[in-house]
């Protein structure tokens, strides 16, 4: 840079030189040229002067650079000085411990705090040797991870290609996240079902009577668990707790359920509890939402149970008793309007049933069709020819010639998509989850999606369709669809081989009208036969082979019987769906057997159990292994496991399920059973016959929360009881002093007109006394009354309680 500068200087005064050189010659005379030389004199003393200018500037410049340079030398020494110390810090002091490790796995060095957490001296040590835990760490290369040494928590930090390991010990920060999740809050919303439809044509007294008897149980509930309520509406109370109080809730499974089942049986209304509990967030916001969509899940499967929500995944608790009618005969009559509606707008429809298609699946199917048929748009149902059942195989094969109609109405995945033009609907029967159909591809194509089915809800749906009618009272499929067919606004006639499939279906799924049956299920056959179902063309479709039947007696030879009432066979080669579920229907014939499950395998991949039952809830028992179904009728597929494994798990629920304990169990009867007690005894009986007293409502189980609503119902009906005492006893004395006339019409001596009954008596004593009794308490003296005169009445007010009084039978004119 200084060489530079002096560069351009010199230059810059040769320059001024030459300029002044330059006026010279021209301002001058000519005889003034020899003195010329004398302009060197000022070009010298300008370089000179110049250089001295220039030197000083580079002396000044390398001087302030060398004490620049000074400085930083010293900060770098006093930076270095402070890293040793801090390293130094670092490997003695911090609380951070630091291993590191040769290539075989040996500790080569390891700094106090690490030495501090093992409690000895590590160098020279494998790290098998000192901890287990730490070499999985190692040996699996994780970066991140955490280990227990001597009841601490330590966070491991793994420099994969330095072999370090830093260590950290964050036992107190787990321990506070611990508490703060403890502490997390809970938003219960507590829902009663069916109110109006109970309290319908009660008067306020008995409504406010019956709701009392709910809302106290509830508020018992609540101050038992110390949970805040933030609401008091008929239908629904919101409650909140942290996740403390929540576990404590969950351990008693949600007593309350049982409360106020209890209390729906001695009262006989159909009121029932559903429960939909959020978690998992501090925004009471979403918290709020989350406890909402556990209670629509509960709802939809049904009520009388308990959803815990936490933004991904669900908990159910409860469920136990079977289902009381909901959905009622307008409602479907509503849905089946929108059906129609719906078919109508729709360029085209495709009805897809499940999965490893059956009878009751492909039944509805075809019975949907014929609603679209009946509409006049174009219909088409999606199976896999490859994934259905034997009964199934058969109805298709026979269709090639008993009915063609039926082949050209069946479409399958390969050709599906171009079927899908226009305004395409989608109608999913027999089934809820994408999981199980037939294929999920469709659900991209079609514009809208609506839900038929009767399997109770097993998680929220992940299909959002504009109608969904999901009963599961329906004893099938095919029922629901037979009943929106005979509701729907237009004529639908359904040909005789489509309602002997639809007829086949029914009679698979009920086991022959032997479970899961009401009188919807008999007016569904009667009107598929009015269309000509056949029922010996049915029987011929369900008929077995020889080699079915002779592996089926051979399979239930093999039958194991566990705690006395539930039988399992296992089937170790690979089988079809239906012939497990027969085979479980058969295990049901065994004396005392009350649920029966029939494992196998469905492929080299996947183990499917089939599970039947009279009087235990077998959907929760699959429910809990992933699957679902009804309380007599349900199953499950498992991938990925063994079938020794699958029969493992599958006796360890039914173990979990079994109520009380060893041998016997208390219950409380809730109504007179003969040889066993009276309504509200406490008694112990086997458990097969408690559950088969718990299965038919004949009584609860004797749990704390039982008793206690027992002792109170008890304690409230002592009371009731002395009050009415009191209060017949005070009306004895009043109606003992009262005499009363009664107005009536005669006719030639003295005879009335008609007689006086218990009604004309308790009129009068309304209106001349203002006393209110029942007519059915007052006897006459006589038969009839049939003159004028004074007539004693007894009025039997409660018990033994009874009153004694006059009347006058007197004539209206003399009066």
């Amino acid at each position: 840079i200084m060489r530079k500068r002096i560069i351009a200087g010199i230059v810059i005064d040769l320059l001024l030189a030459i300029a002044y050189g330059l006026v010279y010659f021209f301002v001058f005379k000519k005889e003034n040229y020899p003195k010329i030389y004398l302009m060197i004199i000022p070009i010298i003393l300008g370089v000179v002067f110049m250089f001295l200018l220039f030197y000083l500037a580079m002396y000044n410049q390398l001087n302030k650079e060398n004490k620049k340079l000074k400085n930083q030398l010293s900060i770098n020494k006093n930076l270095l000085d402070a890293l040793e110390t801090n390293d130094k810090f670092v490997q003695k002091d911090l609380p951070v411990g630091i291993i590191i490790y040769s290539e075989l796995g040996v500790i080569t060095y390891a700094n106090d705090q690490a030495k501090n957490f093992f409690q000895s001296t590590l160098i020279g040590k494998e790290l098998p040797f000192i901890s287990e835990e730490l070499n999985e760490v190692v040996k699996n290369k994780k970066t991140d991870s955490l280990i227990n040494v001597f009841g601490r928590k330590i966070r491991t930090d793994l420099r994969i290609l330095q072999r370090t390991i830093y260590l950290r010990d964050v036992t107190e920060e787990i321990s506070i996240v611990e508490k703060s999740k403890i502490k997390a809050p809970a938003i219960i919303i507590l829902s009663l079902d069916n109110i109006d439809e109970s309290l319908d044509g009660l008067n306020l007294q008995k409504r406010t009577e019956l709701l009392g008897h709910y809302y106290v149980a509830i508020e018992n509930w609540s101050q038992k668990y110390n949970i805040f309520s933030m609401s008091t509406a008929d239908e629904k109370q919101m409650f909140i707790t942290n996740k403390e109080g929540l576990e404590i809730i969950m351990e008693d499974r949600f007593s309350i359920l049982e409360a106020i089942d209890s209390i729906s049986k001695e009262q006989e209304t159909g009121i029932s509890l559903s429960i939909g509990v959020g978690i998992g967030s501090d925004d009471y916001q979403q918290l709020g939402f989350y406890a909402n969509t556990a209670l629509d899940l509960a709802m939809g499967r049904g009520g009388d149970q308990a959803v815990i929500y936490d933004g991904e995944s669900e908990k159910i608790y409860g469920g136990n008793v079977q289902f009381s009618e909901r959905i009622t005969k307008t409602e479907a009559r509503v849905f089946a309007s929108k059906l129609v509606e719906a078919i109508n707008s729709a360029s085209s429809v495709v009805i897809m049933p499940h999965t490893d298609t059956d009878a009751d699946a492909i039944g509805s199917a075809l019975g949907v069709l014929e609603i679209a048929n009946a509409c006049g748009t174009p219909a088409k149902v999606l199976i896999n020819r490859q994934h259905v059942d034997a009964t199934v195989d058969k109805i298709l094969k026979n269709s090639e010639y008993e009915f063609i109609k039926l082949r050209q109405s069946i479409i399958e995945p390969q050709d599906v998509e171009a079927f899908f033009k226009g305004r395409t609907l989608l109608i999913v029967v027999d089934h809820h989850s994408d999981d199980l159909s037939v294929d999920k591809h469709v659900y991209g194509l079609a514009n809208q999606v609506i839900i038929i089915d009767h399997h109770r809800l097993t998680e929220r749906l992940t299909i959002h369709p504009i109608l969904q009618y999901i009963d599961q009272n329906a004893s099938s499929a095919v029922e629901i669809v037979t009943e929106l067919s005979q509701l729907a606004p237009i004529e639908v006639k359904i040909p005789n081989f489509i309602a002997t499939i639809m007829l086949i279906g029914m009679i698979i799924d009920t086991n022959n009208f032997a479970n899961h049956t009401t009188d919807r299920t008999f007016q569904t056959a009667s009107v598929l036969t009015s269309f000509g179902a056949d029922t010996h063309e049915a029987k011929r479709y369900l008929r077995q082979s020889v080699d079915e039947q002779v592996n089926r007696v051979a399979l239930i030879q093999k039958a194991e019987i566990l705690f006395d009432h539930y039988a399992i066979i296992v089937d170790n080669k690979v089988t079809e769906r239906d012939v497990l579920s027969k085979t479980a229907d058969a295990l049901l014939n065994i004396e005392n057997i009350e649920a029966a499950f029939a494992i196998g395998k469905l492929s080299k991949e996947m183990i499917g159990i089939s599970a039947r039952s009279d009087k235990t809830n077998v959907h929760i028992i699959m429910e809990q292994l992933g699957g679902g179904g009804h309380f007599n009728a349900a199953g499950v597929q498992i991938k990925g496991k063994t079938i020794e494994e699958v029969y493992n798990s599958l006796v360890s629920v039914i173990k979990n399920s079994i109520k009380g304990k060893g041998d016997t169990m208390k219950v409380i009867l809730i109504e007179d059973v003969k040889k066993q007690g009276k309504k509200g005894d406490t008694i112990d009986v086997s458990t097969g016959y408690g559950s088969y007293l718990l299965s038919k409502h004949l009584a609860i189980e004797a749990n704390a929360s039982n008793l206690a609503v027992l002792e109170e119902q008890k304690a409230n009906e002592e009371r009731r009881i002395q009050e009415e005492i009191a209060v017949n006893t005070k009306l004895k004395e009043i109606l003992s002093s009262v005499s009363i006339k009664i107005k009536v019409k005669t006719g030639e001596n003295g005879r009335i007109y008609g007689s006086v009954s218990t009604k004309d008596i308790a009129e009068a004593l309304k209106k001349q006394q203002n006393i209110d009794v029942d007519k059915r308490k007052i006897v006459l003296p006589e038969d009839k009354i049939l003159s004028l005169g004074t007539y004693p009445v007894t009025a039997k007010l409660y018990k033994d309680i009874t009153a004694k009084f006059e009347i006058q039978v007197v004539d209206e004119e003399e009066a």
